[in-house]
């Protein structure tokens, strides 16, 4: 968006009324954008100046209409707005600019929700889809379904359902002979057809609390923050006294903490059918499926069925037509670059496989530790060859070589973050000998897929960050340029010895 012709910013809030940021429009497209209060933020810099300078003016936000929340004594404990939900607290900024707009009635008044709009249920109900449709089904298949919070408790039960939709599935082949304006159509088509799997699992309204603390304990991941903001403003809605939330407030944010124990029942649903029944894998749920790809809704018994909150595809998209210009062609070697690293190392987790993408990193991580060590030592030929000959210098002793170097850096902040570096490829290593010696994670059970991928995930942002990758490059680079002064005489001596030994 080019802020230069945005002549207007909309202030946001939080629900607690604090200051955020500002949203930005653009009259032509109607995209938005939305800026944090961050002195570091280009696009933050860029509003401030245009401000000062006269060119942007700065708006409250706009109620269009509100209705009353009331609480237990009937006493209005906030407003429900299209801004969301507004507490009735004289300090929030937000709620004093709705009793304005409440006074001047410039907003439309829709009046009250006594019971938050939340129906009568039993159960909480999840629909997830999978990329390739469920084999051999011919139609809805279920079971009870046992899911172990933890160790020291007893599972939750709950009801499973498998099923391909759409029931009359479309066939792609057929499709793509009529775009063509291929008139003859006498060819078996009717092998291939577009379906997609769906698994529903049912959770008892009345297990939401247990489910909440074993989720809590375990960790809601990269959700925590907002999950616990939801549960502060959900016991402002219901009224609710601190301590355990009331259930409504759990039905507000169940479709955030249960992502985890959701996604490990798929993967563990979807590993046992491919066991027992055989054929292919219908795909895998990672957390971030589940923010486009599913469907949660709330029934009584299985009576009527209300939508309670889905998933949204992300609206980006580069909007590609016509002539793909390629950049060049890949150059060609036996060695993986660190693009192809990544993009497997993704390409691994988002298939599942969490603990094969931290072997295959391990390897890169042991190819660059002795090319740097080689390079610190380019100006001995013999030393670099020797280094490079992967069986006669091990990973361990690159490591503490490296760590020797790094030792000598000037730079504190440089040296500080070097040494982090290293101390993840010792992790890194220590996970994939668990995995490869003995087929085990240090830290999980196996069947909890969302923990090890969080823990890969984790483990392996130097590779799979691109802003982390860059500054670590950048920094080695540095470590490279000096390299004849920074790397010790004892690292040198030790170095000569250890080849003597190996010779």
């Amino acid at each position: 968006m080019d802020l230069s012709k945005i002549h207007s910013v909309t202030k946001s809030y939080s629900w607690k009324g604090e200051f955020i940021g500002y949203v930005a429009v653009d009259s032509g497209t109607a995209q938005q954008m939305w800026i944090p209060l961050d002195e570091g933020n280009y696009h933050y810099q860029a509003v401030v100046k245009a401000v000062q300078d006269g060119a942007c003016h700065i708006n409250e936000p706009l109620f269009t209409f509100f209705y009353s929340v009331l609480g237990k004594s009937k006493k209005v404990v906030g407003y429900n707005t299209n801004l969301g939900f507004v507490p009735a607290d004289d300090q929030n900024a937000l709620y004093v600019l709705l009793l304005k707009v409440i006074a001047e009635r410039t907003a439309e008044n829709r009046g009250s929700a006594a019971k938050g709009d939340i129906p009568r249920c039993t159960h909480l109900k999840f629909c997830l889809f999978f990329p390739r449709p469920w084999p051999h089904l011919s139609g809805p298949f279920f079971c009870n379904w046992s899911y172990n919070l933890s160790k020291d408790s007893n599972p939750v039960t709950c009801l499973i359902t498998l099923s391909n939709h759409p029931e009359n599935p479309s066939n792609p082949i057929h499709a793509a002979i009529t775009s063509l304006g291929i008139e003859n159509l006498q060819v078996a088509t009717s092998a291939l057809l577009l379906q997609h799997a769906m698994l529903e699992i049912d959770f008892d309204i009345d297990d939401l609390w247990r489910l909440f603390k074993a989720e809590r304990k375990a960790g809601f991941g990269s959700n925590s923050d907002f999950i616990d903001d939801q549960v502060e403003q959900g016991r402002i809605r219901f009224d609710c006294k601190k301590g355990t939330p009331d259930t409504r407030v759990l039905l507000q944010v169940a479709p955030q903490f249960l992502r985890r124990a959701v996604a490990d029942i798929a993967n563990d649903v979807a590993q046992a059918f491919n066991r027992e029944y055989g054929g292919y894998s219908v795909g895998f749920i990672r957390e971030p499926n589940l923010q486009e790809q599913f469907l949660c809704l709330l029934h009584n018994n299985g009576d009527e069925h209300h939508l309670w909150q889905f998933g949204q595809q992300s609206g980006h998209s580069f909007n590609l037509s016509g002539e793909w210009h390629r950049r060049g062609p890949v150059a060609q070697s036996k060695t993986l670059s660190l693009g192809s690293v990544a993009n497997r190392l993704r390409a691994l987790i988002e298939a599942g496989f969490a603990l094969e993408a931290i072997v295959v990193a391990n390897a890169y991580n042991e190819v660059v530790c002795r090319e740097i060590v080689a390079a610190i030592v380019s100006h001995d030929q013999g030393a670099m060859e020797w280094v490079l000959a992967s069986t006669k210098f091990g990973y361990d002793r690159s490591r503490e070589l490296l760590l020797n170097a790094i030792d000598c850096i000037p730079d504190a902040s440089h040296k500080s973050e070097l040494v982090a570096w290293l101390k993840n490829l010792a992790s890194v290593y220590r996970h994939r000998n668990a995995y490869a010696h003995a087929l085990k994670s240090i830290n999980h059970e196996l069947d909890k897929s969302v923990d090890t991928v969080r823990e890969a995930e984790m483990l392996l942002r130097p590779l799979l960050d691109v802003f982390e990758n860059g500054r670590l490059m950048g920094m080695i680079q540095q470590l490279l340029i000096g390299s004849e002064e920074i790397i010790s005489h004892k690292a040198k001596t030790e170095m000569r010895y250890t080849q003597q030994l190996h010779h």
